[in-house]
């Protein structure tokens, strides 16, 4: 109950998705409650980042555990929560994959605040993730067309 976890398949290679996820500072094209997105230093674990959304808060990252072209994590401060936020990329064939945002809201206290966080991040979540496949699935076609 702690872990938000949506899956979605995309119709685009896996290196697509790693390209799109791998550029942070980009990530307002897919996640719409983002307005900017910066990296104090490159897309690699101990990279420390602030995101600016679009209700005006600030959330503090941490790029955590990274497996190129496979997943990544990042740590997240928001509003005193502590949160982590996990990608997985399966690639299912070359053409085709499958995608998955897990976020972990466990160590949000107390209870009413978890719930509260839970319930705002579910349709951020899902929503992005759309826009991620929706994406991938663009830039894969101008691949295809070059």
């Amino acid at each position: 109950m702690d872990k938000l976890t949506f899956t979605v398949d995309v119709a685009a290679p896996a290196a697509v998705i790693w390209e799109i996820w791998s550029d942070l500072e980009v990530s307002t094209e897919w996640d719409t409650d983002v307005v900017s997105c910066q990296l104090k230093g490159s897309f690699a674990p101990g990279t420390q980042g602030v995101c600016k959304l679009k209700n005006g808060l600030q959330m503090t990252i941490v790029l955590e555990e990274m497996t190129i072209g496979q997943q990544w994590s990042n740590s997240a401060r928001l509003l005193g929560a502590n949160l982590r936020f996990d990608h997985w990329l399966e690639e299912l064939s070359p053409q085709r994959c499958r995608v998955t945002h897990q976020a972990n809201v466990s160590l949000v206290r107390p209870w009413l605040w978890r719930t509260i966080v839970r319930a705002l991040l579910r349709p951020a979540l899902i929503k992005s993730l759309n826009n991620l496949a929706q994406l991938a699935v663009q830039r894969a076609k101008q691949i295809q067309h070059i």
